[in-house]
């Protein structure tokens, strides 16, 4: 779950950065485009293009600070999960639908001897490679 967010993190920053990016570089085309006018036309379109980028740029902030407090809850409702999981007294294993390893808690880690070993994304096979215990 933890790399299904932080995968859905990095598209939305990405994409976020690719909308000011695309932004900024049509800015400069309008500047250059605007000073080819004749002089009282050029006055007023640099102030629809500033008018229209600054409302851009506050949308764009706006969906930013949206995303940044997704992100912030995600994270605490994570945080809590994940001491839930460590505080149970017995065996708990998340797995995907092919048998890979997702998540474990810490009675688990300490029973198969998985504390020193990468175990996300790994088989029960994979790990009886790895940990002779298991």
């Amino acid at each position: 779950m933890t790399k299904m967010i932080e995968k859905m993190n990095r598209t939305k920053t990405h994409t976020f950065h690719n909308i000011i990016m695309i932004l900024m570089a049509l800015s400069v085309l309008q500047v250059i485009a605007i000073l080819m006018l004749e002089k009282p036309w050029n006055l007023i379109a640099v102030l629809l293009l500033v008018s229209a980028v600054v409302a851009v740029l506050l949308l764009l902030l706006k969906e930013g600070d949206m995303f940044m407090a997704k992100h912030k809850k995600l994270l605490e409702e994570e945080n809590q999960l994940s001491t839930l999981l460590h505080s149970l007294p017995d065996f708990v294993c998340f797995k995907d639908g092919e048998g890979r390893w997702l998540k474990v808690n810490q009675f688990g880690r300490k029973l198969y001897n998985l504390e020193e070993i990468d175990y996300v994304g790994k088989t029960d096979r994979d790990l009886g490679k790895l940990v002779p215990f298991f």
